[in-house]
């Protein structure tokens, strides 16, 4: 019997959905570096942690479907599958595919329409028809748009210049303490600059500037419209090409439309300012279901075990 593992593997953490036909889905996480980071000795051990606790006496074949940040490094991707290929049943097989055309998939079911990526990191892709467009997803040094690395990065910006005496930053700075973090200049800098990940290490401070917000601090609502703004015409860029006559469905996923209540509202005042008409829909599907998603629309064996899922193990949280 085929053992199927659909995965959604970001820059820290590794989610998957273990689906044997006729029995419920298992469901695991795991920590996990992005895989172009992730150094051959981490892959391994993440693999023979995976056969210990959820691949126990698996003795047929495996199909590992990858969504993954940096999917797209060959390298990288190649490295991955001779890891978990190494402990798998000979006939078993590893697809590795980018993570946002997967959630792309789970956010909107399979079907048209474009994707909002807004956590650690940014990016909007479009997939109607035959057209695929990608905007962004550049990484924290060159990425404007909301996000989990670009809201830390203003928070780091704003709390130095107000040690080194601008008191407009005030707010933000007295949110930063609230948080646990220390003001102190030469340690900010240190801790930033040697830290092994500075993506993930920026995305630590984005609630300090949601809370601000939150708090009604101009300055931070102004950083954060700011951010919008540019989405905002990253999206009027990426639309240019489609009729404006028809709608296009939208929806969004990532850490910031989980944890912050009010990002959705500030993304629909955005679409409303637009010049054509979007539908701002809820994702459909957990995001680790994405790769089998993405899968089954060039397979049929894909597709046929998707659609014997319980709804409730498919349904988004």
């Amino acid at each position: 019997m085929t053992c199927y593992l659909s995965v959604d593997w970001g820059g820290t953490s590794f989610r998957a959905a273990v689906i044997r036909p006729g029995k419920k889905v298992e469901f695991c996480r795991k920590s996990a570096a992005n895989i172009r980071t992730a150094s051959f000795h981490q892959l391994e051990l993440l693999a023979q942690s995976l056969f210990e606790d959820n691949l126990h006496g698996i003795n047929d074949r495996i199909v590992w479907l990858i969504g993954a940040a940096g999917g797209a490094d060959l390298l990288a991707a190649r490295r991955v599958k001779e890891v978990f290929l190494e402990l798998s049943p000979t006939n078993s097989v590893c697809e590795i595919f980018t993570d946002f055309v997967c959630n792309h998939a789970s956010a909107l079911g399979g079907k048209d329409g474009i994707i909002s990526v807004n956590g650690t990191g940014s990016l909007l892709y479009a997939d109607i028809g035959d057209t695929r467009i990608r905007k962004g997803g550049w990484g924290y040094l060159l990425d404007r748009s909301p996000s989990g690395s670009r809201f830390g990065l203003l928070v780091l910006r704003s709390v130095l210049e107000y040690l080194e005496g601008d008191k407009s930053r005030e707010k933000i700075y007295n949110s930063y303490l609230q948080q646990g973090f220390k003001g102190d200049k030469a340690e900010i800098l240190d801790s930033l600059y040697q830290a092994e990940n500075h993506q993930n290490y920026l995305g630590r401070f984005a609630e300090v500037l949601t809370c601000a917000y939150n708090n009604g601090d101009q300055l931070a609502e102004s950083l954060v419209k700011e951010s919008f703004s540019f989405l905002g015409n990253d999206l009027a860029k990426l639309t240019d090409g489609f009729s404006e006559e028809i709608p296009l469905n939208i929806t969004g996923c990532g850490g910031l439309w989980q944890n912050w209540h009010g990002f959705s509202d500030l993304f629909a005042q955005m679409l409303n300012e637009q010049r054509r008409r979007f539908i701002l829909t809820r994702p459909v599907y957990k995001p680790v279901f994405g790769p089998l998603i993405h899968w089954g629309k060039n397979n049929s064996e894909g597709a046929d075990i998707f659609a014997e899922l319980p709804e409730e193990d498919k349904e988004h949280d």
